[in-house]
This record gives C-alpha cells, sequence and structure tokens, in this order.
C-alpha cells in the first residue's frame, strides 16, 4: 500500500510517517518545503519526500497521478501560530483539491486531520463528544469544520474519516508542555497563566498517530472521532506531573499572565474506544515519553 501524508513536516505527520515506514509501508511525506521535515531520523530511504502547495491544484494533480497513493492522511493546515496564515486557501481550498484530486485518482481512503477547535467555547457540557455543537471561535476552527463538511461530500465515493484531533504534545511542539519541560529542566520555575484551573485534554503524539491509523483501519465513512486522553487535566495539575517528573523541589508559581483559553475542556472518547479499539496511555506515561525525548534531541541538538 502507498500512503501519502500531507503536512509530513509537522507534529502528528512527522510522527506519523515514522510509524508507517516502521511498518513497511510506502510512504510519500507531502510538505510544502522538503528540507523543513521536522523528524529528521526518519532513514531517507523509507519515505519519498515530495514538495508540493495544496493551495497549488495542477502541481498536487502531477504529485498524484505520479505516485499513485491508495491511501491520504491529509494533515497539513495553517494553524493559529502559523504566521499570516492564510487559513480559507490552505485549510478549505486546500483541502478541497485534495479530496477532488482524490476522487478522480481512484485513492480509497481519506483520513482529514481536524480539531478540538471546532467545538463551541466554552463547551456546553463536559466530556465533550462528537455530537457537542460546532461553533467554533475563531477562523482556524471554522476553516477546520469546512474541511469536516467537505469531507461528508464526498464520503459515499470513498472512505473519508475525519479525527478531531484534542491538545497533542512531542517533540517539535513549542506550546505548554514544552514550555513546562524546558523550565523544569533547566531548573527554572514553571510558570503558570491565570490560576490554573483553566483544563484541557493531552495527548501524546504516539497516541495521536494510534488513533489515526486505527481511523483507516477501523473507522467508518462520514464518521467523526474525538482523539485525545478522554481525561481533564487542569494547567496547575499539569505543572504539578511535570514538576514530579523531572524532581523534587522544582518551582511553580504564577505567570502575571491571563489564560489564553480560560475554560475547561475534556473529550469523550467513548466513540473511538468503541468502533476504533483505541485506548491511549495515561498523561503521566505520555509526558514521562515526552521528557525522555526532550532530553534525547537535546543531547544531540
Amino acid at each position: 500500500m502507498t500512503i501519502l501524508v500531507t503536512g509530513a513536516s509537522g507534529l502528528i505527520g512527522s510522527h506519523l510517517c515514522k510509524k508507517l515506514a516502521e511498518d513497511g509501508v510506502d510512504v510519500i511525506a507531502l510538505t510544502h518545503e522538503t528540507e523543513n521535515l521536522v523528524l529528521k531520523s526518519i532513514p531517507q530511504s523509507d519515505i519519498e519526500l515530495a514538495a508540493c502547495d495544496i493551495r497549488a491544484y495542477s502541481n498536487l494533480s502531477s504529485v498524484f497521478r505520479y505516485y499513485r497513493p491508495e491511501t491520504v492522511f491529509h494533515l497539513a493546515a495553517h494553524l493559529p501560530c502559523t504566521t499570516n496564515p492564510d487559513f480559507i486557501k490552505v485549510n478549505v481550498i486546500g483541502t478541497s483539491n485534495l479530496l477532488d484530486i482524490c476522487y478522480r485518482t481512484g485513492v480509497k481512503n481519506f483520513i482529514y486531520a481536524s480539531s478540538m477547535s471546532v467545538y463551541s467555547t466554552p463547551p456546553m457540557q463536559l466530556p465533550v463528544d462528537e455530537d457537542h455543537p460546532t461553533r467554533p471561535a475563531d477562523n482556524y476552527g471554522r476553516t477546520k469544520l469546512v474541511g469536516e463538511l467537505l469531507c461528508e461530500c464526498y464520503s459515499k465515493v470513498m472512505k473519508t474519516v475525519a479525527i478531531r484531533f484534542s491538545g497533542v504534545f512531542g517533540v517539535g511542539n513549542f506550546r505548554v508542555v514544552y514550555q513546562f519541560m524546558r523550565a523544569a529542566l533547566s531548573g527554572k520555575a514553571i510558570q503558570v497563566d491565570g490560576d490554573g484551573s483553566q483544563s484541557s485534554d493531552f495527548i501524546h503524539v504516539e497516541d495521536a498517530v494510534r488513533g489515526a491509523i486505527l481511523a483507516l483501519e477501523k473507522g467508518k465513512s462520514g464518521e467523526v472521532y474525538n482523539i485525545g486522553s478522554g481525561q481533564e487535566t487542569s494547567i496547575l495539575e499539569l505543572a504539578n506531573m511535570v514538576a514530579g517528573l523531572v524532581g523534587p523541589h522544582r518551582k511553580i508559581k504564577p505567570s502575571g499572565k491571563l489564560a489564553n483559553r480560560p475554560f475547561r475542556f475534556a473529550a469523550d472518547i467513548d466513540k473511538a474506544r468503541r468502533e476504533l479499539g483505541y485506548m491511549p496511555d495515561s498523561l503521566i506515561e505520555g509526558l514521562r515519553k515526552y521528557q525522555n525525548d526532550y532530553t534525547r534531541t537535546s543531547k544531540t541538538n
């Protein structure tokens, strides 16, 4: 089987490419610029790197007609942290281009990476299941939701499955887990925004990859699945977990800043458990893996 992964230079995409290659799959890693591949540990012989802008229909079509993939994992997107993001052209038109080309070239499976950002904020109830109202608060969430609807349009002519990822962390991501781990390992105080009561659902990238592969293997066309930890964790709890892993006497203090997401969130993953057989590791285990990867990567850089 030949599998094409868009957004292969990103956190989930790079780890997904590595896992698929380890499993003996022929992997086409599609990136905007191949030299920006995050996971440089992937042997060049195990994957094929291809550079293409998903906004360029003609160029993208040529890539598909050359490689003839049977399956596509679509993870390419402009994120809220992207400099000068082009949400409409990348997240909407790019996804539309991919779906149309997949249909025309006979792709059998299309797995779409969506986000917890499609839900209303703050959530109306916890935990948040797939039937929770989708009222995104920003253009990133709105365009990811449009991508889901586009996938549904094609769900009768090829298998399309949407995955709503929770807060994914791993080496290559520079959000809160990275900030806490970096501070703790350098002997500095872990700084917590707000009062620390705001919460989220944190998931190690290996669990995200596992969920994506299970969506391919067992997901139903036209369906949406939450892929998270299924565990609500406050920011203060997360800080304490990181401090406990790194060692005693690590200090935690208020940063003096307001929280940028001052509400609670937790994903209901019962549907993924039931239909996909998805069973994530505990958050503490994920943090332990991250600590080991972070330490190893820091020593090699």
